[in-house]
């Protein structure tokens, strides 16, 4: 090692087939795990507007909109919301592996 090696140090790591493996299916929960927070956030905001805007009594009433539309969405839309970000997950590798060809490609 050189002097200035001592300090900047950095192993290489050689990747097998398990730890390529790993990464990829990591790689794709990350896409899968963001966008079923994206769609959960906004389902959950979607439903909130309806409470307020369809409640005839909203002036007498303290308002958790936010509050029932997180219980309902909880308890009825979760499938929904994760076989749609399921799909766009899938989408999203398809894209992401279609743009790493072309580099490679070009």
């Amino acid at each position: 090692l050189k002097e200035t090696d001592r300090y900047f140090f950095i192993p290489k790591i050689e990747a097998d087939s398990m730890l390529k493996t790993a990464f990829y299916v990591e790689l794709f929960g990350f896409f899968w795990i963001n966008w079923f927070k994206i769609a959960l956030g906004e389902i959950l905001i979607a439903g909130a507007v309806c409470y307020w805007y369809f409640d005839q009594h909203r002036d007498e009433r303290d308002g958790h909109y936010v509050k029932r539309s997180l219980k309902t969405n909880l308890t009825y839309h979760l499938g929904s919301v994760a076989l749609g970000s399921f799909i766009l997950a899938c989408v999203t590798a398809v894209k992401w592996l279609l743009h790493f060809i072309q580099k490679r490609v070009a």
